[in-house]
């Protein structure tokens, strides 16, 4: 319910501000498939995770290990040949429930997999390292090789349904939670803290400032090695700044709500108490 209403509330926001400062429009009937901002496809995702949930952690909690390494060999394999039937513009109408429907559920599974069976991987952080600067070599060529032909950028290579993606994916999450703990100074923990707390906010209010710059920065001609590192400094002190605003905001507000909320506990308490007294 709390990402459902979030959700709403801010696809509203992004509504409003498409409008009137965008200029752009919104067919409704597509509301179940494009988010009112890309971005929202991650609480689309989440949200739909969150839902089949509960019938998840039944079905895994009665998996032994052989069937739980089945279901990622055939998630990997189903997001494989999906993936590539999209490049070839091959569709695959007829999906395979739970195993083949759904990329993200995959992901969302290979987190608890790689942390249950972590002792298994023995490759160290060197090879680690090695594969995951190959597959996204592989990437990275390939988006430069097709954005070429096409004359346009082409983004197909790093979507979550590419398997390199995926697997380096894999590869980062099992060196960084064998570490466990990070050997860093009090002050880049500190630092760490701060963003990580305010991350949430950071990705809900960061797409507003990305179109502030793509207008007002469009007619600059500047070179990508440096437009890009230099927007990104100025994209993401707005949105930490902003981000901050929202997150105190929210907490004020909750906070009086919940507030509200106690005091009317304590009065049915106390209701209740007069009431069983009387009796």
């Amino acid at each position: 319910a709390k990402f459902t209403i979030i959700l709403i509330v801010w696809s509203a926001l992004y509504l409003i501000w498409n409008k009137f400062v965008m200029d752009q429009t919104y067919d409704f009937t597509n509301i179940f498939s494009i988010p009112a901002k890309k971005h929202l496809w991650y609480l689309y995702a989440l949200i739909t995770i969150y839902i089949a949930l509960p019938f998840v952690q039944i079905l895994f909690a009665n998996m032994s290990e052989r069937a739980e390494k089945y279901f990622m060999i055939l998630w990997f394999a189903f997001l494989t040949i999906r993936y590539v039937g999209e490049l070839f513009e091959i569709p695959m109408a007829y999906k395979v429930p739970i195993v083949g429907d759904s990329c993200y559920l995959g992901y969302f599974v290979m987190g608890y997999f790689l942390s249950k069976y972590i002792r298994q991987f023995k490759f160290n952080d060197t090879v680690g390292i090695i594969l995951i600067v190959m597959a996204n070599a592989v990437n990275i060529g390939l988006t430069y090789y097709y954005s070429v032909v096409a004359g346009v950028h082409q983004e197909q290579f790093f979507q979550y349904r590419n398997t390199l993606l995926a697997f380096s994916s894999a590869i980062i999450f099992i060196m960084v939670y064998r570490k466990k703990e990070l050997n860093l100074s009090t002050t880049k923990k500190k630092i760490i803290n701060v963003i990580s707390k305010n991350s949430f906010e950071l990705y809900l209010v960061h797409i507003l400032f990305l179109d502030i710059i793509k207008v007002q920065m469009a007619p600059l001609k500047i070179h990508s090695a440096i437009g890009i590192p230099v927007f990104f400094v100025m994209l993401f002190i707005a949105s930490f700044v902003a981000a901050v605003g929202v997150r105190k905001f929210n907490s004020v507000v909750f906070n009086e709500k919940l507030k509200h909320r106690l005091k009317e506990l304590k009065i049915s308490v106390k209701v209740r108490k007069f009431l069983a007294r009387e009796v």
